[in-house]
């Protein structure tokens, strides 16, 4: 069963290790989080034994994103590490502790029952939902909102829906004002996607009553909300391509000029779970506001363009998301932080080992801050598979020496397309393209 990473609002769960007798002490380490096993652990252990814990998601529902562990009031933290394998993924919190009596361990994770929330962080706030359709008779589509307040209390619902009987275009509209703290959650019955790509289009714009704005909204929880209503959960694809296309752009297809401003701030708690082609494409794009994007993008393979462009011209983004697919098909990254000029560190690793027409073409084209770009993995490539890849990262120093420096691509010796793949970085390869076999280092400089 391929395997997927989960990541929703923040829950706790405690363990506490389990006290015997006073003449003759032993003590247990009992796990039972929700989704998450151990391996390695023993039934019994005397005291100051040691323990190796090390935590394995099960089942798609539960990955964490840190463990505490505290020993006699002293506490220990850890990222945890997310090794990934073909069709599985592991992680690995590699706690080796001694036992006492008073061992406590807390587990911080997501829950991805939650839809798709969106958060305002000042008053007099609008979100408007525009969604314009082509109803298919065997499929209503509605689209329903349920508004809290910052205190987590109910103050209205609503819900708009289509249900004729013949094919026709159809829009639904919701706008809501709300204030500082309060949440609106959506939730929809579109089982032929939400999209601008593909059989309907919609645009779901987060704007302002204060023009300029650069700080209103966060986004969170599970876009399949989108998709249905009350099974979004359970859902384990896309219903086709381009369903959450363009969502978030701020930018008129028909009258090919800018037009409202998507004043996103915050999406690290945004869960994309499943990819097909264009699924994603140009989301945020030319979301000016964005700072952080979804934690990482957790589809394992992906298809056409599935994230081209998702943060094409996201000039205030900082932090991005880890990219562990290893399944990459032509131009699903292309473009993809085209100059986005406020990052300085890419993702940790783009770990596939052979990649397509225009993969990584233009990714960080543009990402003047850039100082610390990902390990590239790939060992087979495509024409133009990573062309104009690093193209005007001025910030980045690529050299073939060593000294000093760390190694993040070799050049592979088959044909492999890296035309202007450093053009305009300072270094070795300021007016020239590695050729096969030459190993690129970057150096941050001071």
């Amino acid at each position: 069963m391929k395997k997927i990473l989960f990541l929703m609002p923040l829950m706790a769960i405690s363990l506490l290790v389990n006290c015997g007798g006073k003449d003759n002490p032993t003590y247990s380490i009992g796990v039972s989080a929700f989704g998450c096993s151990t391996e390695g652990l023993k039934e019994n252990y005397t005291r100051d034994e040691e323990a190796n814990l090390k935590f394995i998601a099960q089942d798609n529902f539960f990955l964490p994103q840190e463990i505490k562990v505290k020993i006699n009031d002293t506490i220990l933290t850890k990222d945890v590490d997310y090794q990934y394998v073909v069709d599985e993924d592991y992680l690995n919190a590699d706690f080796k502790i001694k036992v006492t009596d008073n061992v406590e361990v807390t587990i911080s994770a997501y829950d991805i029952t939650t839809p798709l929330t969106f958060t305002s962080n000042k008053d007099n706030a609008t979100l408007s939902v525009h969604h314009t359709c082509i109803h298919k008779f065997d499929a209503p589509t509605n689209l329903k909102y349920i508004h809290k307040d910052s205190s987590g209390q109910e103050k209205s619902t609503g819900s708009l829906s289509i249900t004729d009987t013949e094919d026709a275009e159809k829009t639904i509209e919701i706008e809501k004002s709300i204030n500082k703290g309060d949440t609106i959650q959506l939730f929809g019955d579109n089982p032929y996607g939400f999209n601008k790509m593909g059989t309907s289009s919609s645009e779901l714009s987060v704007t302002s009553f204060v023009t300029g704005s650069s700080d209103d909204f966060s986004v969170s929880g599970n876009i399949m909300s989108l998709i249905s209503e009350t099974n979004f959960v359970k859902l384990d694809s896309l219903p086709g391509p381009g369903c959450f296309g363009a969502l978030f752009y701020p930018f008129n297809f028909e009258q090919i000029e800018l037009s409202d401003v998507c004043n996103i701030t915050d999406a690290s708690l945004l869960y994309l779970p499943y990819a097909s082609s264009l699924s994603y494409a140009f989301l945020f794009s030319g979301c000016a506001t964005l700072k952080k994007a979804p934690i990482v993008l957790p589809a394992m393979d992906l298809y056409f363009a599935t994230y081209a462009g998702i943060f094409n011209r996201c000039s205030s983004l900082e932090d991005v998301p880890e990219l562990p697919a290893i399944k990459l098909d032509d131009f699903c990254y292309f473009a993809m932080f085209n100059d986005c000029t406020s990052i300085k560190k890419a993702p940790n690793n783009l770990p596939a080992k052979k990649i397509g027409l225009e993969t990584y073409g233009t990714m960080f084209s543009g990402c003047t801050a850039l100082t610390t770009p990902p390990r590239i993995s790939a060992l087979e490539g495509n024409y133009d598979c990573c062309a104009h890849m690093f193209e005007g990262c001025t910030s980045l120093y690529v050299t073939k020496n060593p000294d000093s420096a760390q190694l993040f691509f070799t050049c592979p010796k088959s044909n492999f397309g890296v035309e202007s793949m450093f053009d305009q970085c300072p270094g070795d390869f300021t007016s020239s393209d590695p050729q096969p076999g030459d190993m690129c280092y970057y150096k941050v400089q001071a």
